[in-house]
């Protein structure tokens, strides 16, 4: 969901039960609405892909880095 319902990335963790970490909102003005499967590269960095842009309304991908 996130803010707006656009998309959102989180993570959950286990300590006395689940903790929930919001890291990225797709809410603008960059990328929004996070479509397909996202991947992990060597260094742990996670990449996806979005099907609006915020500016131009084209697709892109996008890379989070912990």
């Amino acid at each position: 969901m996130g803010i707006q319902a656009c998309g959102c990335v989180f993570s959950r963790t286990v300590q006395n039960g689940w903790t929930y970490t919001s890291l990225h909102d797709f809410s603008g003005p960059g990328f929004i609405s996070p479509v397909s499967n996202v991947s992990f590269d060597s260094q742990g960095n996670l990449w996806g892909t979005a099907s609006t842009d915020g500016h131009v309304r084209d697709g892109g991908v996008w890379e989070i880095i912990p």
